[in-house]
Protein backbone atom coordinates (compact mmCIF):
# COMPACT_ATOMS: atom_id res chain seq x y z
CA UNK A 1 0.00 0.00 0.00
CA UNK A 2 1.45 3.36 -1.00
CA UNK A 3 0.80 6.57 0.87
CA UNK A 4 1.94 9.09 -1.71
CA UNK A 5 0.94 9.65 -5.32
CA UNK A 6 3.23 9.46 -8.33
CA UNK A 7 3.15 13.28 -8.42
CA UNK A 8 4.29 13.33 -4.76
CA UNK A 9 7.20 11.03 -5.60
CA UNK A 10 8.20 13.26 -8.55
CA UNK A 11 8.09 16.39 -6.35
CA UNK A 12 10.34 14.70 -3.77
CA UNK A 13 12.84 13.64 -6.43
CA UNK A 14 12.84 17.10 -8.03
CA UNK A 15 13.54 18.68 -4.63
CA UNK A 16 16.77 16.73 -4.05
CA UNK A 17 17.57 15.00 -7.35
CA UNK A 18 18.80 15.84 -10.81
CA UNK A 19 17.79 15.37 -14.42
CA UNK A 20 19.44 12.61 -16.44
CA UNK A 21 19.73 12.00 -20.16
CA UNK A 22 18.54 8.51 -21.13
CA UNK A 23 18.52 9.05 -24.88
CA UNK A 24 14.81 9.84 -24.90
CA UNK A 25 13.38 13.25 -25.92
CA UNK A 26 12.62 14.12 -22.27
CA UNK A 27 14.99 13.89 -19.35
CA UNK A 28 14.36 11.71 -16.32
CA UNK A 29 14.52 12.88 -12.70
CA UNK A 30 16.44 10.71 -10.21
CA UNK A 31 18.51 10.88 -7.04
CA UNK A 32 22.14 9.88 -7.59
CA UNK A 33 24.13 8.37 -4.74
CA UNK A 34 27.23 6.30 -4.23
CA UNK A 35 25.83 3.77 -1.82
CA UNK A 36 28.02 1.90 0.66
CA UNK A 37 28.04 -1.79 -0.17
CA UNK A 38 29.51 -4.42 2.16
CA UNK A 39 29.63 -8.17 1.65
CA UNK A 40 30.64 -10.72 4.28
CA UNK A 41 32.94 -13.36 2.84
CA UNK A 42 33.56 -16.06 5.38
CA UNK A 43 36.11 -14.51 7.77
CA UNK A 44 36.27 -10.95 6.39
CA UNK A 45 34.14 -8.21 4.87
CA UNK A 46 34.70 -6.54 1.50
CA UNK A 47 33.29 -3.02 1.19
CA UNK A 48 33.15 -0.40 -1.53
CA UNK A 49 30.92 2.33 -2.95
CA UNK A 50 28.53 1.66 -5.81
CA UNK A 51 26.75 4.31 -7.90
CA UNK A 52 22.96 4.05 -7.70
CA UNK A 53 19.92 6.02 -8.84
CA UNK A 54 16.60 6.19 -7.01
CA UNK A 55 13.77 6.99 -9.41
CA UNK A 56 10.10 6.44 -10.01
CA UNK A 57 9.22 3.02 -11.39
CA UNK A 58 6.96 4.80 -13.90
CA UNK A 59 10.05 6.58 -15.30
CA UNK A 60 11.94 3.29 -15.67
CA UNK A 61 9.05 2.06 -17.83
CA UNK A 62 8.57 5.35 -19.73
CA UNK A 63 12.28 5.61 -20.56
CA UNK A 64 12.39 1.91 -21.50
CA UNK A 65 15.39 1.27 -19.26
CA UNK A 66 16.84 -2.22 -19.40
CA UNK A 67 20.13 -3.71 -18.29
CA UNK A 68 23.02 -1.88 -19.99
CA UNK A 69 20.88 1.21 -20.71
CA UNK A 70 23.04 4.34 -20.70
CA UNK A 71 22.30 7.28 -18.39
CA UNK A 72 24.26 10.53 -18.48
CA UNK A 73 24.44 13.04 -15.64
CA UNK A 74 24.64 16.81 -16.15
CA UNK A 75 28.40 16.69 -15.45
CA UNK A 76 28.64 14.34 -18.48
CA UNK A 77 29.55 11.28 -16.41
CA UNK A 78 28.13 8.17 -18.05
CA UNK A 79 26.77 5.09 -16.29
CA UNK A 80 25.11 1.87 -17.38
CA UNK A 81 22.24 0.11 -15.62
CA UNK A 82 23.42 -3.11 -13.96
CA UNK A 83 20.33 -4.11 -12.06
CA UNK A 84 16.89 -2.98 -10.88
CA UNK A 85 15.43 -3.13 -7.37
CA UNK A 86 11.77 -2.04 -7.41
CA UNK A 87 10.41 -1.42 -3.92
CA UNK A 88 6.83 -2.37 -4.82
CA UNK A 89 5.61 1.09 -3.83
CA UNK A 90 6.40 3.09 -6.97
CA UNK A 91 10.16 3.61 -6.64
CA UNK A 92 13.06 1.67 -8.15
CA UNK A 93 16.74 1.62 -7.22
CA UNK A 94 18.98 1.31 -10.27
CA UNK A 95 22.41 -0.17 -9.60
CA UNK A 96 24.93 1.33 -12.01
CA UNK A 97 28.39 0.70 -13.41
CA UNK A 98 30.73 3.10 -15.15
CA UNK A 99 31.66 0.61 -17.88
Amino acid sequence: MTFESDADRLAMIQAVGEQLDTGKPTRMWAIFDEAYLARDLDRFTVANREPVLMCRTADVVAHELVKQSKVTRADRSVYFVKDFEPDGMGMTLLRLSSS
